[in-house]
């Protein structure tokens, strides 16, 4: 509830209300973005990444990602995905999740 609140407070979430209406658009992360995205990161998940990984976002360097821009708040940034694809021997939860295709093992890891 408190990040709830938090959200609300920093403008993030729709106010019913509210006469301006947000207009969400997608788009890929820019490095224009950095500081939002390590404070938006930082505010809604408890692992604490490091700079070089929202670089690495921003960069498109080996990391898929996507934003959330609210067209209505001159683009700002309100929401984002990031993906990252890795083979299962190269990945830490190989032992723990797991497909078989073909004799292979693959997997797909998203964070």
């Amino acid at each position: 509830m408190e990040k709830l609140v938090s959200m609300r407070a920093r403008g993030l979430m729709s106010d019913p209300a509210s006469e301006i209406q947000p207009t969400v658009e997608y788009r890929p992360i820019r490095f224009s973005d950095l500081h939002v995205l390590e404070q938006m990161h930082s505010d809604l998940f408890p692992v604490r990444y490091e700079r070089d990984f929202f670089l690495d976002v921003v960069n498109a360097d080996g990391i898929i990602s996507w934003g959330a821009v609210d067209t209505s708040r001159s683009g700002e940034l309100v929401g984002f995905v990031t993906a990252k694809m890795v083979s299962a021997k190269d990945s830490e939860i190989e032992d723990f999740l797991a497909t078989t295709v073909c004799g292979k093992t693959r997997l797909l890891c998203i964070y």
